[in-house]
């Protein structure tokens, strides 16, 4: 990682100063700097995920989003069939008034 910084000052003329009434406008360079050092993996991952955590806080979101709406669907759709199934066996079923009967007179 580097850092680099410069400070300038504005020239511009002045009439009330001599000595700048004829001087051009511009940038004087004062005071500059150049710094460089080395991130650790672990910082520049964290700093990854900092400056993309709004992105990451969206997709998470919509993932969300997704499997509730998927999960709300497999509930409703798969307990109706399931209650579907269960009627069809019950349908061919004896009713427990008739299994007395059946049995009584050794039909089965």
């Amino acid at each position: 990682m580097n850092a680099r910084l410069q400070m300038n000052i504005y020239i511009e003329p002045s009439p009330q100063i001599s000595m700048y009434a004829d001087a051009p406008s511009a940038l004087f360079p004062v005071m500059w700097f150049h710094h460089s050092m080395k991130m650790p993996t672990l910082g520049a991952f964290m700093l990854g995920i900092l400056v993309n955590l709004k992105a990451i806080f969206i997709f998470l979101g919509i993932l969300l989003c997704l499997i509730g709406i998927l999960t709300y669907v497999y509930f409703v759709f798969g307990c109706r069939r399931k209650q579907k199934i269960i009627s069809d066996i019950n349908r061919y079923q004896l009713s427990k008034e008739m299994k007395p009967l059946k049995e009584k007179h050794g039909n089965g």
